[in-house]
């Protein structure tokens, strides 16, 4: 009796040992012993490996919310705090999981289940983990039923309504016969003829656009001539195609882009620098700066090019701010922005006239793997690793700094 009572009285002794051990290596570290985030630890580590992977990126966001000023600027938390999740089971699974909670006495955990998930009851069998896998993924869960009964417009836009005179093919001339040649029928403009609205796109009013400039109108007036002098493709008539190598990236190159004219070249490398070349003999120029622009004449016809300062003139310009490597590019369609995306979770976008940053747009938690300009050149989308797509308006927040 009594080495059984002096055993229990060492392992009371031994178990107050640990606890001050303890309770002396959290107070070492800055943790205080009845610190909540133990238990938020103790938990995730049990149990974060019975997640499946697609969570994994997830939790680990969680895990780094040890305060509640971290919770408040992550978008992780802020997802899960706005929206429920989705889970969809069989109503038969429903009855036992209901059953089995109450018999218990759950109440708690039944609580929970009802305050934050979304639970989508269906007749029939209960599903297969294959089915479940091909469906499951997204960080609220699955999609709502009623995401499926919504209209998707996958339509192009109307194009804006342009009239393109054709030149005159009036000929004066004499055939070979020696007889003069008669006049053509003057043809309507080109885009004259209204077209349809295609029932699949979107209303016009959906998508706000800027009204086009007249630079961009003259671009597609121009597109539109060219369209009509294009020869027809085909077998015995092959496109021309030319090509550019990049010399000595030691495979550094993780980006490329190039303007719809082919007069520009854009490269994001490892180094996390941006690279923008000229293929034509014209040279990249930055705008004089603001002293010298107040003496040009603004009513000269020649105004463009005064205000471009010559002795900035080369093939290449480097851009400079990102701290990851670059994994996107993208040319506005006026060729006067370039949008990039990097490692550091980050979008950039960047003026062709100064080759200097106007806007680093943040909000992804993990590397953006793209981004590209709209066919339009207001808006444009990123997605990267966090498994988000951020469609933005790129010159409203130039407007606007603060948002």
């Amino acid at each position: 009796m009594r080495m059984k009572q002096n055993h229990s009285l060492k392992n009371r002794v031994g178990g107050r040992e640990r606890e001050k051990h303890r309770r002396e290596r959290d107070t070492s570290s800055g943790r205080h012993p009845h610190d909540p985030t133990r238990a938020g630890d103790k938990l995730q580590s049990r149990f974060h490996g019975d997640q499946e992977c697609y969570y994994q990126d997830d939790l680990r966001v969680l895990s780094s919310l040890t305060k509640k000023e971290h919770m408040k600027g992550n978008e992780t938390m802020l997802d899960f705090r706005t929206s429920k999740f989705v889970l969809r089971i069989s109503r038969d699974s429903y009855q036992l999981l209901k059953r089995h909670l109450q018999e218990k006495q759950n109440n708690q955990i039944w609580n929970i289940v009802q305050e934050h998930l979304y639970i989508d009851i269906f007749d029939g069998m209960p599903r297969s983990k294959q089915q479940i896998d091909a469906m499951v993924g997204s960080l609220a869960g699955e999609a709502k039923r009623e995401a499926n009964k919504s209209k998707v417009f996958f339509g192009l836009l109307k194009e804006p309504e342009i009239e393109v005179p054709l030149d005159d093919e009036d000929e004066e001339g004499e055939n070979e016969e020696g007889k003069p040649k008669k006049k053509k029928p003057k043809k309507d403009s080109i885009g004259s003829k209204s077209k349809k609205q295609d029932p699949n796109a979107p209303p016009q009013n959906r998508i706000p656009l800027p009204e086009l400039k007249d630079s961009d109108k003259l671009d597609k007036i121009m597109n539109m001539k060219e369209t009509t002098k294009r020869v027809r493709l085909g077998p015995d008539c092959l496109p021309s195609i030319c090509f550019y190598t990049f010399l000595n990236a030691y495979q550094g190159l993780t980006a490329v882009d190039v303007t719809d004219d082919s007069s520009l070249i854009a490269g994001g490398f490892a180094d996390s620098t941006v690279r923008v070349w000229s293929v034509t003999p014209k040279k990249l120029r930055s705008v004089k700066q603001a002293a010298d622009l107040s003496l040009i004449d603004k009513e000269s016809d020649d105004v463009l090019e005064r205000i471009m300062d010559e002795k900035t003139a080369s093939e290449l310009k480097i851009l400079y701010g990102h701290s990851g490597p670059v994994y996107g590019a993208s040319f506005s369609p006026d060729r006067n922005y370039l949008l990039s995306s990097s490692e550091d979770g980050t979008v950039r976008l960047w003026s062709l006239q100064t080759f200097t940053c106007l806007v680093g747009y943040k909000g992804h938690n993990y590397p953006v793997w793209d981004t590209q300009f709209s066919p339009y050149g207001y808006y444009f989308v990123s997605g990267g690793h966090d498994r988000v797509a951020r469609p933005l308006s790129a010159f409203k927040d130039i407007c606007w700094p603060s948002c």
